[in-house]
């Protein structure tokens, strides 16, 4: 009998050797044309003090990478344009492999923005932008015990935003985010050596609007759906123990209105990033860019906070 099991073992053990030998086949890459390209990447926005700007080379598939300090470009002329007038130029850091431009004193309002940045010995590149117009929040309301949660399936509360969508089309941003850290107190003896502890809460934010698309920074609205009405989302919030409705003042809502660049970006990274859960069986799915003679992206929004009620 012990033979039979040692000959049912290797019996199986053969089945699954040849199942991966069918899965995993190696290929032998031909030489291809490999076209050296710039890559560049920075977002701006009303309400940063600075302007942060990478710039780098794209490696082949057959080439390792080793780190963005390894393929940063450190002799580029970067320039920052407001409606074809001159910002500035940033300067490189080596500490964080990027380009910097304080903005101290320079106002970014609404308009069109670009960039075009030199190399020695790759062509130039230029993107442009737009930082879109103001779409306020008319109302936030804070409601206790909404309802389930659509991701814990707990019960929880919701905060419920309302906006007038304009004509054309339009691209938000939603959060909902803790500015402030909570505190724990532990007191190892009674009476005596108390310590305080802090922390960030952690919110799990979910939805059921089929408008809304979450993203690893929160939430994406385009407008395809209610363009040029008025639109409500309710975001269900599990705080996992911390009182959101006695900490209001510790939580904001944060909100975006995206250009069409940044939308476009960010929707086509989170696909991306997700098809690779489906590992073999996934789509390919290419990351947008909207750099001339070159890859990469650049982007504006228009940032917004706003307190609970």
């Amino acid at each position: 009998m012990r033979n039979l099991y040692i000959g049912i073992l290797v019996l199986f053990s053969s089945f699954f050797l040849s199942c991966e030998n069918l899965l995993v086949k190696e290929l032998d890459l031909e030489d291809f044309d490999f076209e050296r390209q710039m890559v560049i990447s920075g977002v701006i926005d009303n309400e940063k003090e600075e302007f942060i700007f990478y710039v780098s080379e794209n490696t082949a598939i057959t080439e390792s990478f080793s780190g963005p300090e390894e393929s940063a470009i450190p002799d580029a002329t970067v320039s920052l344009f407001k409606d074809d007038e001159l910002i500035g130029s940033p300067e490189y850091f080596v500490d964080g492999s990027v380009y910097f431009l304080s903005l101290n004193g320079i106002e970014l309002v609404e308009g069109e923005y670009s960039v075009e940045v030199t190399a020695p010995t790759l062509p130039e590149v230029k993107a442009k932008t737009s930082i879109p117009s103001e779409v306020p929040l008319t109302q936030i309301e804070y409601i206790e015990d909404a309802g389930i949660h659509p991701e814990t399936l707990e019960r929880a509360d919701a905060v419920k935003i309302t906006f007038d969508d304009p004509e054309g089309a339009n691209f938000y941003g939603l959060n909902i985010i803790a500015n402030e850290l909570g505190t724990v107190m532990d007191t190892f003896v009674i009476g005596t050596d108390t310590t305080f502890f802090e922390y960030t809460p952690f919110i799990n934010i979910g939805s059921n609007d089929p408008d809304v698309f979450l993203s690893r920074n929160g939430f994406l609205l385009p407008d395809d759906f209610f363009e040029g009405r008025e639109k409500s989302v309710t975001l269900f919030l599990d705080s996992f123990g911390f009182d959101i409705s006695e900490n209001k003042e510790s939580i904001v809502v944060s909100w975006e209105n995206l250009s069409e660049e940044k939308y476009l970006f960010t929707r086509s990274l989170e696909l991306y990033q997700s098809s690779g859960d489906f590992g073999p069986f996934s789509e390919a799915v290419s990351v947008y860019t909207n750099v001339e003679n070159g890859l990469g992206y650049f982007a504006g929004s228009h940032l917004s906070y706003y307190d609970l009620p």
